[in-house]
C-alpha cells in the first residue's frame, strides 16, 4: 500500500471515529519506504497523535506530537503554522487529560471535590 493510500484511508477512519483502524494505517505509512522521503511526516505524526489522544493513549499521543514538531518543515510555510499551533494545543491537552485521567475523582462530598 502506498503512503498516500494509507494516509487517506486513515483520514477516512478518523472521520468515522475509528481511531484504532486509523492508527494501523498511519503506522503502515510511517513504516513504508516512502516515508523517509515524504514531506508529509509532520502531518502523519500529527494525525497519529490525534488518534492516540482520542484513544486515551496519552504517552503515545505526546510522543507522536513531539515527532510531528521534530519533522515540521523549515522554513515554516504559512499553512504549517496552523498545524504547529494545533500540535502544541494537542500536546497540552494530552498532558492535561493524562493528569486528570490518572486521578480517581470522587463526587463532591460536602461541597468539596475529593481526589484520591
Amino acid at each position: 500500500m502506498e503512503i498516500q493510500e494509507s494516509v487517506e484511508t486513515a483520514y477516512e477512519h478518523m472521520e468515522n471515529k475509528k481511531f484504532t483502524l486509523a492508527v494501523i494505517h498511519l503506522e503502515t505509512a510511517i513504516q513504508s519506504q516512502e516515508f523517509n522521503t515524504s514531506d508529509m511526516k509532520h502531518l502523519i505524526y500529527h494525525s497519529l497523535g490525534v488518534c492516540y489522544l482520542e484513544l486515551k493513549a496519552f504517552d503515545d499521543a505526546i510522543s507522536a506530537f513531539q515527532a510531528s514538531l521534530n519533522f515540521a518543515p523549515k522554513p515554516i510555510e504559512t499553512a504549517d503554522y496552523v498545524t504547529l499551533s494545533d500540535t502544541h494545543h494537542f500536546i497540552s491537552r494530552a498532558y492535561e487529560e493524562k493528569s486528570a485521567f490518572g486521578r480517581n475523582l470522587l463526587p463532591f462530598v460536602g461541597g468539596n471535590l475529593v481526589c484520591h
